[in-house]
């Protein structure tokens, strides 16, 4: 879901500024937050930003390993 959220705001930043533009990636983060959020009280993380920097480092990891 974070990936998601990255590819869609790469397509929203590809040329001039329109605010319609940014109405998936903002879908997308709200989307994002939440499931997050839901997450954190789940399984009792009180840090929400050390849950989102594991999640970013495991997105990149699986980018980066993607066709080896």
């Amino acid at each position: 879901m974070k990936r998601s959220c990255e590819e869609a705001r790469t397509v929203a930043q590809r040329g001039d500024y329109y605010a319609g533009d940014w109405e998936p990636w903002r879908k997308l983060v709200d989307e994002y937050q939440t499931v997050l959020t839901a997450h954190a009280a789940e399984f009792g993380i009180d840090n929400r930003f050390e849950l989102e920097q594991a999640v970013v480092k495991d997105a990149k990891a699986e980018d980066a390993n993607v066709g080896r």
